[in-house]
């Protein structure tokens, strides 16, 4: 097992946070709910440090390399439960054989019936990089390809059939880079970097166009006890900086209760699991826009992290 000494770590993670606080962009509208999982959900969001599943492909890969046995993940959600208005999202992940690592695939799609879908497709891996008797530090990044695809027939004028404008599909390349520090005590510290690059998709005129949302989150979890979790992040996206709260308690590790604090919004859910599955439902609130409701599902698979 490789070690280091106790000055390098605080160190190794200085740097990092400063690279990512450094190179955090402004933000803006097009995949701006796109998230992994119902417990994340429930939890407000403040699951950065917290995420040891395959769903940490998403809220922070670093989180990967806890993962022991392969994963599989599906997701069901109706954001503000707008008609047509759906997403879902599938995602694998397996730790890496003779490595010190996971590795995981993401899709998920956000669509509004006939009119706009949003496509992300990821490539996640995280790793420890450093560890000793008190603490050990976990970085990881994912790469992602962006796709926002309008239908041809969604302007189409009834009155004067008039088809109006093909904005057809665009396609662009980003990424996330994550960090999080586990100590013994059960406290967890993380770090992601949101969409590098901001890209911008162009459809309308020969303006600017609307960036991905990005931005840098800065979260933290506390187990101060073997059944209860308590979590807190703040997310910094463009002019607004968000801060998160969230606790969860699990009755004889068999079923879960969550509730959270999404910035000004309320958030909850429920959570049952069995030897190698587990159940999630949440909510999150919204005054202006209504409720979103999401379902996962999620099981464990046969196998283990092979040893060198």
């Amino acid at each position: 097992m490789r070690r280091g000494g106790g000055a390098a770590a605080p160190v190794i993670l200085a740097l990092a946070l400063a690279v990512l606080a450094g190179a955090a962009p402004p933000a803006a509208a097009y995949f701006d709910r796109i998230e992994i999982g119902a417990r994340g959900l429930a939890l407000a969001g403040a699951y950065q440090a917290a995420a040891q599943d395959v769903s940490a492909a998403y809220w922070n890969p670093a989180g990967l390399s806890l993962m022991e046995r392969p994963q599989v993940l599906f997701t069901y959600s109706r954001p503000y439960m707008v008609g047509g208005l759906v997403g879902s999202s599938a995602v694998g992940g397996i730790p890496l054989r003779f490595t010190d690592g996971a590795a995981a695939v993401t899709w998920h799609r956000m669509g509004l019936d006939g009119v706009v879908s949003e496509n992300l497709i990821g490539l996640s891996y995280g790793r420890w990089i450093y560890r000793d008797d008190n603490r050990v530090i976990h970085a990881g990044g994912t790469i992602d390809a962006a796709i926002v695809s309008y239908d041809s027939g969604a302007n189409y004028n009834e009155v004067t059939g008039d088809p109006g404008r093909d904005f057809g599909s665009q396609t662009k390349v980003t990424g996330d880079l994550g960090v999080l520090w586990q100590e013994r005590s059960r406290l967890r510290l993380g770090a992601v970097l949101r969409h590098l690059g901001s890209p911008e998709f162009h459809f309308v005129g020969e303006g600017g166009g609307t960036p991905m949302p990005s931005g840098l989150e800065l979260s933290a979890a506390y187990q101060w006890r073997p059944e209860s979790q308590i979590m807190f992040s703040r997310s910094d996206v463009g002019d607004h900086a968000a801060y998160n709260y969230a606790g969860e308690i699990w009755f004889y590790d068999v079923f879960a209760v969550r509730a959270g604090i999404y910035d000004t919004e309320f958030s909850g859910g429920i959570g049952i699991k069995g030897r190698s599955w587990e159940v999630d439902t949440a909510f999150l609130t919204h005054k202006a826009l209504g409720n979103t409701y999401r379902a996962s599902l999620h099981f464990i698979l046969p196998g283990k992290r092979g040893t060198p």
